[in-house]
């Protein structure tokens, strides 16, 4: 569209159409500044509309309009201009919007703001270096305000989302930079309950650390608290940093043997189990901490062996902690739920509890009935395989499948039918389960 027929729009159009407009309009990337789209901007922005504003907050790339928004004592406009891609750098002003609006911002000392500000995509990463070598303005910072603006950025996709190719390695490193310095963090934070929370936040979503030489057991023994047990008050820093350690590393093995619970924690949450007694020896050993971990192991779910052991794992320590036993399998179940939604591939070989379960978040009865349908094809074909006979001399099979397939397309449609009078899936949990006992007796 040529440009003066967007300067009428943005002059003229309905704020809503020039809300959409700014949206469509703004490049994700910019290296220069748009003197069209700035010129846009100034016009949209004297026509001090509150849907156009928002979205000049959130879509805009002039820094003088969005210094004028700033200034409009509205918090929720406030958040949108740090949030958007007004923070966007520029060749021409390099990160000088972001950093000329960081002052008011700490001085205003909105938590939602300053929050909205450090999770930015868009932040110049100059500014999260800085944060995080605690250089100017944040060396003027008290020890506890400086961990805190840190603790801020753990959202912040910039640290978050691994490099997009390793083909390159030179801009991997390049990328790796910042993520690093979050790391080093570790290091430099002052030893302290706070700084040790912060960490431990930050870290959950950091993408592990690449090209630097990490002096482990220094940083372990600097979180060190004064006792051993998981509510030690440092215990979390440790376990956040051992975390990031994979089960390919050389340094993984040595966490199952510490004598530290928070690096054996660490170590339960990452292992790749395979082995049967593994899961079992790990249990025995450390009880319901170990249950803590490896439900959010998405290793130990991958297959219907590990499944069972854990399953096991899970009954043992409800025998020994009886006030406990409830709890555990109401947990163990919700982790199966969890796993067979991300991963219903790993869960093909039977209609689990657990899928069962799942259909009843399935809002369309018309899809709700298609995926139980599904489910009972899947087991049509398990009877089909566990019943087949070969004939004498003929590589043909009969298979009471197919006879069983007619019969349970009648039930289908039968259900089908049910379904649209019933509003709950009871008659067909009932028949699955009947299923199941055919396919797994």
């Amino acid at each position: 569209m040529d440009n003066w027929k967007l300067l009428y729009l943005f002059k003229y159009a309905d704020s809503d159409r020039v809300f959409n407009l700014l949206k469509k309009l703004r490049k994700k990337k910019c290296d220069y500044l748009d003197e069209e789209a700035v010129k846009r901007e100034e016009v949209a922005f004297q026509r001090n509309d509150p849907v156009i504003n928002l979205g000049l907050a959130l879509y805009g790339s002039s820094p003088s309009v969005g210094r004028n928004l700033f200034k409009i004592k509205e918090a929720e406009l406030k958040i949108a201009c740090v949030s958007g891609t007004l923070l966007l750098p520029s060749r021409v002003t390099g990160e000088g919007f972001a950093m000329d609006l960081l002052p008011s911002i700490l001085k205003e000392n909105n938590k939602d703001v300053i929050s909205a500000y450090f999770s930015n995509k868009h932040l110049p990463e100059e500014i999260l270096k800085s944060l995080y070598k605690r250089k100017t303005p944040f060396n003027e910072f008290s020890d506890e305000n400086w961990v805190s603006l840190c603790f801020y950025t753990a959202n912040n996709p910039r640290i978050t989302t691994p490099p997009e190719s390793e083909l390159f390695p030179d801009n991997a490193l390049d990328y790796m930079r910042v993520i690093n310095l979050a790391w080093k963090l570790f290091e430099i934070f002052p030893v302290s309950y706070h700084s040790a929370d912060v960490l431990f936040h930050l870290a959950k979503n950091l993408v592990p650390p690449r090209f630097v030489n990490i002096d482990f057991e220094l940083i372990i023994n600097r979180w060190q608290g004064e006792s051993s047990e998981k509510e030690d008050e440092f215990f979390y820093a440790r376990y956040a940093y051992a975390n990031h350690i994979q089960d390919y590393d050389s340094l993984f093995k040595s966490l199952k043997e510490s004598d530290d619970l928070a690096l054996r924690c660490a170590y339960y949450r990452n292992k790749s189990y395979s082995k049967v007694e593994d899961i079992l020896n790990d249990a025995t050993k450390d009880g319901s901490k170990f249950l803590d971990e490896v439900f959010g192991n998405r290793h130990i779910f991958q297959s219907e062996t590990t499944r069972n052991a854990l399953h096991s794992a899970v009954k043992n320590i409800g025998e020994l902690a009886p006030n406990e036993a409830g709890w555990y399998m109401g947990e163990h179940w919700r982790a199966l739920s969890f796993w067979e939604k991300k991963y219903p591939e790993w869960f093909e070989d039977g209609v689990g509890d657990a899928g069962l379960q799942s259909f009843n978040t399935v809002m369309s009865k018309t899809k709700r009935t298609e995926k139980q349908i599904g489910y009972l094809t899947s087991a049509i074909k398990k009877i089909d395989k566990k019943l087949s006979v070969e004939l004498d001399d003929s590589e043909s099979l009969i298979g009471i499948g197919e006879y069983c397939e007619r019969k349970f397309e009648t039930i289908n449609q039968a259900l089908q039918k049910m379904n649209q009078k019933l509003n709950s899936g009871a008659t067909f949990f009932i028949f699955g389960l009947v299923i199941g006992h055919f396919i797994f007796s």
